[in-house]
């Protein structure tokens, strides 16, 4: 008679053990962490050319972009 009563228990054990795990992977997935749009990526540099320096700090309040390519290849350029 007492099999009877350890397997309901552990039925209800494994039950509630999934049941934990499932909201703990959900809780995980969808917690509410903004990421932080003013992330620090990189920092201030300055290029130079023929027509003098260039500061990434002279651009700043605009929005900018970089190619770091070539921009004259001897033969063929690399890909």
């Amino acid at each position: 008679m007492r099999r009877v009563f350890k397997q309901p228990f552990a039925l209800w054990l494994l039950a509630l053990t999934a049941l934990a795990i499932g909201a703990g992977v959900w809780w995980h997935q969808h917690r509410s962490e903004a990421p932080n749009p003013y992330a620090h990526i990189g920092g201030d540099f300055t290029l130079y050319s023929d027509a003098g320096p260039v500061s990434l700090r002279d651009f700043q309040g605009r929005v900018v972009m970089l190619y770091f390519g070539f921009t004259s290849c001897p033969d063929v350029c690399p890909t």
